[in-house]
Order: C-alpha cells, then sequence, then structure tokens
C-alpha cells in the first residue's frame, strides 16, 4: 500500500513538472480584472459623446480590442509597453505653451508589465473583444498596389503625417505627434481594422479628430495596403533590444 501511495505521489509530481508552469490567473478576464485595466481602457462599450468625456479619457478604448490589433502585438506589449501615442491619448491634455510654438509633455506610459503567461492568455481575451459590424476578409495581405500612388495620397493629399508618425527610411522617424504612430502600423493593427477606421473614423469614435472623407473604395484599399507595409525597421529592432 505504501509503495503504491509513493508510486502515485511521484506519478502526480512528474505531471506537474511536464506540465505548462502558468500563472494562477491565466484566465484572460481575471489577468485583466486583476491589473484594473479598465481604470484607463473603456472595456465595456461606452463611447465618449461629449468633449468632456474625451478629455477624461486616460487611454485608448480596448471593447473592440480583437478587431484593432494582432495577437502578437498585444502579448509582446503587455509584457513591456512602449509609447505608441507621442502625445498621449488625447493630446490637448500634454500640449503646454511654449516661448515660440506649444510643447507636449511626455504622457504616462501603460503601467502593465505582465508576465508571458499572463500576457499570453491577456491577449488571447482581448482577442474576443469585436465590433461584429466590422466587415472582415477586406483586406488581403500581399496584394500589389501602386506604392507610389499611395505614397503621394498619404503625404500630400492625405497629409496623414501632420498627426501621424511614419519612417521616412531607415529608422528616420518624421510626422506629427497628436495621433497614434504608424511606423509599425503592420505589425500592431488588424488592416480590416485599418480600412474600416479611415474609411469612417467616428464609428469608431464619434468624437474622433481624424476628419471623415468621400473617397472610392480603391482609395482606401490603396492607402490601407500602404499602411499595412509599415513595419518597425531592424534598425529600430535592434535599438529596442
Amino acid at each position: 500500500m505504501k509503495i503504491a501511495k509513493t508510486y502515485l505521489l511521484m506519478t502526480l509530481f512528474s505531471l506537474w513538472l511536464a506540465a505548462p508552469h502558468i500563472s494562477m490567473a491565466a484566465d484572460g478576464k481575471t489577468v485583466i480584472e486583476q491589473n484594473r485595466c479598465a481604470g484607463c481602457h473603456e472595456m465595456n462599450g461606452g463611447k465618449a459623446g461629449t468633449i468632456a468625456e474625451v478629455l477624461s479619457k486616460k487611454a485608448p478604448d480596448l471593447f473592440y480590442a480583437g478587431s484593432k490589433f494582432q495577437e502578437k502585438f498585444l502579448t509582446k506589449f503587455l509584457q513591456r509597453p512602449n509609447r505608441i501615442r507621442p502625445a498621449g491619448t488625447v493630446f490637448l491634455n500634454y500640449t503646454a505653451p511654449g516661448p515660440e510654438i506649444d510643447q507636449i509633455q511626455e504622457p504616462p506610459l501603460c503601467a502593465s508589465r505582465l508576465s508571458r503567461e499572463d500576457a499570453v492568455a491577456a491577449a488571447q481575451y482581448l482577442m474576443t473583444l469585436k465590433d461584429p459590424d466590422m466587415p472582415t476578409g477586406i483586406y488581403k495581405p500581399g496584394t500589389e498596389f501602386a506604392k507610389a500612388n499611395a505614397k503621394m495620397i498619404f503625404h500630400k493629399s492625405g497629409a496623414c503625417n501632420a498627426c501621424h508618425q511614419v519612417d521616412v527610411g531607415n529608422g528616420d522617424i518624421k510626422g506629427g505627434v497628436s495621433a497614434p504612430t504608424l511606423y509599425d502600423a503592420g505589425d500592431r493593427l488588424n488592416g480590416d481594422w485599418v480600412l474600416s477606421y479611415i474609411k469612417d473614423p467616428q464609428h469608431w469614435d464619434p468624437k474622433a479628430w481624424m476628419p471623415k472623407r468621400e473617397l472610392p473604395d480603391s482609395t482606401w484599399q490603396l492607402l490601407t495596403n500602404f499602411i499595412m507595409t509599415m513595419k518597425k525597421s531592424e534598425e529600430m529592432k535592434k535599438a529596442e533590444k
């Protein structure tokens, strides 16, 4: 009997060693709740309806994170956040008068420092938060497009770089700071969401600063394809290490 008990205990111990070591808070929703992400992020679908509500926002909405982001990005970001919005979620909150031009004060960085196991679980949960009305399968990765034409629309007629930072070559970052960076959009965002957002920003945020423009679907596709080619250069990746 004693031998049988010893064998059983050894077997259970061996199984425990072989099992992946996950956090006790491995359930993604529990991880999100324990880390109080809702203290900064809107998690339940409440869109800002007034300017006062916009100004009170501390961080981007996450109730449609699964429509917006790539899971790989979320997993990495939750472990080691990097600055995506140079002037904060609402740039007006971090703008101060300067001697000649307004100065941007450095906004706080996301406090998330999850373990890999918890980050994986949290990212999987966030990927379940989706907007059921967003069309999917519209963006086709790898589609050939007129890059020169897309670049002209992005930088000239659209003036997207007036608000968004982009890599103009070899890790040289240029552009405005009032909106999220785009030099890593292809690593961070879902192409279908990019297409949906640039076509109708107010669907996602009724008080979004970005204007809604009437353009042919082919132009929206062109811009989406161009934005999704924007990924961190090797120089930027080396600098992060």
